[in-house]
């Protein structure tokens, strides 16, 4: 009977470790990514232990992660039923339902969640059910005709980038002649970059692998590439001389890697010097001068704002600067990615922190490589996001037609590409005639401005015979500005309810005889005063929201024509300077045509390591270092360049005379130096941009040393405030 006994407790005991070991197994697979291979094992595990909240928690998690949200909303709804279940829960099981357009069963869970955290603004967004509504009927506008690619098959397709005569994309399909080794994450062969033929159709053939130099047995994909198709920004697994790098957690990460093209071949592909072993770093875009690289990255950088963020970093000579967060504007604690940055200075990115209709939705917002307006959903422009992850969206220079991803019903198979095109059969046509009030003459080369907010704007210029076209989207409203030298400016609204049943709407715009105002500058260097070359002038017409660019000449000279009764700001800017901006500049009140000289005469500071200048006018009480109000003004200055320039890093050095002691003066010069910055910070510059440093009487800059005697003035020149470039 004893050993009958012994031997049930031998058979118990190896049940009990052999879940453990399935559990440990699983829980393994779930924290190095490998989704598809742990959801075996948390499904064994369960089958004997289904009161175990936490594998049902990483299951359902995993489920999501290999886009089965239904799995994943029959467990949360058994999670929810337990004692266990933590407001997390709540949040994800909001999340699939809303992946399954469960919209309004969604907001009930997403409320619960904000009874626990009532301001989390992520969360805020998803309740929204006016919002969902607005781009769901956006989903009904016929002007955009959307496509699946005929290369898809049922392993993922994603990440199309524009290549000479065709696109290079990332793909998990198999391969001829190679191992095909396993992805945990979705049971499918590694990612590797393919290129494909595009014809007049927009078909695509001759798939082939993109270059054997480049893809290897991990994952390679997204790139980017350099105008001229010479140099490939990718994301590939972190590894050299074909062994994985790990983090410190024993996690391969994803790096940036980048090669050039010389002769047919590419080069051994190298890290990026942005890196860093414990953190992933991937989804590189390419600004369309080149100088600014957008990418996507985990790590805990300053301005990190949950999730995975989008960066930016800005290419100074040979060399990158430090990434840049793009800052709440942009990144959410949700995920931001798929980066795509358009010449017309327009970010393409997904998310799924700023609302839409569910999983990853597309979003775009003006961007200028330093700065970004609000996002909005691109069902606004473009009606192409679903209630599934949409993302990797591009778009050809014109914005015709481009290409996305989505794991939407109805495709080939996990992540398809999907090519998106205007339907002009849908579009109708504005046409025009502009010609002169007082004699009716045709007036040829008018300028014509369409504008349409979300969009931009459509630039055009009447014919000889005054006439014009523009192909606009039924039921919108439109603003067009027209404007002529010797002629005045003239702004008009086109509503669509006031044309319901014309085919072809037609505008009749008389331009009155009037006058207009020359601007002439010059654009100098302020040390030497010697013009600057080609600095760009970009005007903004505050008045009829209008934007121009000029250019300095040889002599840093430049002029152009300005419009009566208006506002501009102008920003002027030149690689190796501070931008600088002058703002209101105003023609209000001028009466006749005339030259403006004294209006706007510019210098810029050389930007090199090191370089420093004195700030003007930065007086404190003797023995004293609280701040003046005429010194704020000076130290507006300050914060106004910093934030101009958000890629640099200054020392605000502050410097006295030689009277007093050594270490009285250096106290003094510390305590000045920091109430100079303290200001500067409460104005909205960060900590880590702006640095104290008190001298005291170290550098003097004359011969007015202790025991000698200078006059009230030497003494003067040593009592400074200096501004000196740290970093970029």
């Amino acid at each position: 009977m004893k050993f009958f006994f012994f031997l049930f407790l031998i058979i118990l005991s190896n049940n009990f470790y052999s879940q453990k070991r399935i559990l440990a197994k699983a829980n393994g697979m779930f924290e190095h990514y490998e989704y598809s291979m742990a959801i075996k094992h948390y499904e064994n595990f369960l089958k004997k232990n289904s009161d175990n909240t936490e594998a049902i928690r990483r299951l359902a998690k995993s489920y999501e992660k290999v886009n089965r949200p239904l799995d994943a909303i029959f467990l949360y709804e058994i999670l929810l039923q337990s004692p266990a279940a933590i407001p997390e829960d709540f949040l994800n099981y909001a999340k699939v339902l809303k992946t399954n357009k469960k919209y309004i069963e969604s907001q009930k869970w997403f409320k619960k969640y904000l009874s626990f955290f009532p301001k989390n603004r992520e969360v805020l967004k998803e309740i929204d059910i006016e919002e969902i509504k607005i781009l769901q009927k956006k989903l009904e506008n016929k002007n955009i005709k959307i496509h699946n690619l005929n290369i898809n098959t049922p392993f993922s397709e994603f990440s199309p980038a524009f290549y000479g005569l065709g696109i290079v994309f990332v793909s998990s399909r198999k391969k001829e002649n190679s191992n095909n080794k396993i992805y945990g994450w979705t049971s499918e062969p590694y990612l590797d970059l393919f290129f494909a033929m595009q014809n007049e159709k927009n078909e695509f053939f001759e798939v082939k692998n993109f270059s054997k130099k480049i893809n290897t047995e991990y994952h390679e994909g997204p790139a980017t590439f350099t105008r001229n198709n010479r140099r490939i920004y990718f994301t590939r697994n972190n590894f050299k001389k074909g062994k994985l790098i790990f983090s410190d957690k024993k996690v391969n990460q994803l790096e940036i890697f980048v090669s050039q093209l010389i002769g047919d071949e590419w080069t051994e592909a190298e890290l990026f010097t942005i890196n860093d072993k414990n953190y992933s770093i991937g989804h590189p875009t390419l600004s369309h001068n080149q100088k600014f690289l957008f990418f996507v990255s985990d790590a805990p950088w300053d301005g990190a704002m949950g999730g995975t963020d989008i960066y930016v970093c800005k290419k100074l000579g040979a060399k990158w600067t430090k990434p840049k967060n793009l800052g709440p504007k942009v990144n959410t604690k949700g995920d931001e990615l798929f980066p795509f940055f358009h010449k017309d200075g327009v970010l393409y990115f997904s998310s799924n922190g700023h609302g839409g209709l569910g999983g990853l939705d597309i979003f775009i917002c003006k961007h200028d490589g330093y700065r970004a307006s609000l996002p909005i959903n691109i069902n606004q422009i473009y009606p192409i996001n679903s209630s599934y992850d949409d993302f990797s969206f591009i778009i050809n220079d014109k914005k015709e037609h481009g290409f996305f991803a989505s794991n939407r019903l109805g495709g080939k198979g996990g992540d398809d590409i999907y090519y998106f095109e205007k339907d002009e059969s849908a579009l109708i046509k504005l046409k025009g005639f502009v010609y002169e009030e007082e004699t009716g003459i045709p007036i040829m080369n008018a300028k014509l401005v369409l504008m349409d907010i979300a969009k931009g704007e459509k630039i055009s210029n009447t014919k000889d015979d005054g006439k014009f076209e523009f192909l606009i989207e039924p039921n919108k409203d439109y603003q067009l500005v027209v404007s002529k030298l010797d002629y005045k400016t003239k702004k008009i609204v086109y509503l669509s309810s006031d044309y319901k049943n014309v085919e072809e709407p037609f505008l009749n715009i008389p331009l009155e005889k009037g006058f207009w105002l020359h601007l002439e500058g010059k654009v100098l260097d302020e040390i030497t005063r010697e013009g600057i070359e080609n600095a760009q002038i970009n005007v903004f017409n505050k008045t009829y929201n209008l934007r121009n660019a000029y250019t300095s000449n040889l002599k840093g000279a430049f002029s152009f024509a300005l419009d009566p009764d208006c506002i501009y700001d102008f920003e002027i800017s030149k690689d190796g300077y501070f931008t600088k901006n002058e703002s209101q500049i105003s023609t209000y009140g001028k009466r006749k045509t005339e030259t403006i000289y004294h209006e706007i005469v510019l210098a810029l500071r050389n930007l090199k390591m090191g370089s420093s200048f004195v700030l003007d006018d930065i007086y404190y009480d003797l023995n004293k270092w609280n701040l003046r109000s005429h010194s704020k003004l000076e130290l507006d200055k300050v914060v106004k360049y910093l934030e101009d320039n958000p890629h640099i890093t200054v020392e605000l050095g502050s410097h006295t005379d030689a009277r007093a002691s050594e270490t009285y003066n250096l106290n003094l010069s510390q305590k000045r130096a920091k109430s100079a910055v303290n200001y500067i910070i409460s104005k909205g510059i960060k900590k880590n941009r702006i640095s104290a440093k008190g001298y005291g009487e170290t550098k003097l800059k004359n011969h007015c040393k202790d025991g000698v005697k200078c006059t009230e003035e030497e003494h003067q020149e040593n009592r400074r405030t200096e501004i000196k470039v740290i970093g970029f």
